[in-house]
């Protein structure tokens, strides 16, 4: 009888501490200020480092990190313009696997190919800046699928600022 009960009350101790941890968890969320835009969200991410997070370009991460906590709100990707311009050493992050390493990546294999191409795949534009590109000896031919050749980074971003996109720079 004492075992029952014991087990009993472990049992309601635990039905009460997730109910609790639902509720905090609710309470945060309420006060949680809620977005007034859910359509035609535009950002370009200006992206000239070839500092890593979770092994891929840091820029390439937070792009993907943004697109991920809208499909968590349950804004499809759609309604999502998310545009990232790469120059400088980040240049590197765009390129074919052959000519990744030769071109100043750290590796011979490009680490972010897969997160490029799920990134193209969502809608998400990855642009090069053909400044870079030319002052570097860098081909259009080098870059890779679906990665698009822009005038030069800083007339593209104020281009697009000048569109309403919200500018989002990486140092």
């Amino acid at each position: 009888m004492k075992t029952l009960l014991a087990q009993c009350c472990f049992v309601l101790t635990l039905v009460l501490a997730q109910s609790h941890a639902l509720y905090a968890e609710e309470q945060i969320h309420r006060k949680v200020t809620p977005l007034k835009v859910t359509q035609e969200i535009k950002a370009v991410y200006q992206i000239n480092t070839n500092k890593l997070k979770r092994n891929v370009n840091r820029g390439i991460h937070y792009l993907t990190y943004l697109m991920d906590h809208y499909a968590r709100l349950g804004i499809p990707d759609k309604n999502i313009s998310l545009v990232g311009v790469f120059y400088g050493d980040a240049i590197t992050s765009v390129l074919k696997n052959s000519h990744h390493k030769s071109r100043g990546g750290r590796t011979e294999v490009n680490p972010n190919i897969a997160a490029i191409n799920a990134l193209i795949k969502k809608g998400v534009k990855i642009e090069a800046c053909s400044e870079t590109m030319r002052l570097r000896g860098i081909t259009h031919a080098e870059l890779l699928p679906g990665v698009e050749m822009v005038e030069g980074s800083y007339v593209r971003i104020i281009d697009l600022q000048q569109q309403g996109y919200a500018y989002i720079k990486f140092l």
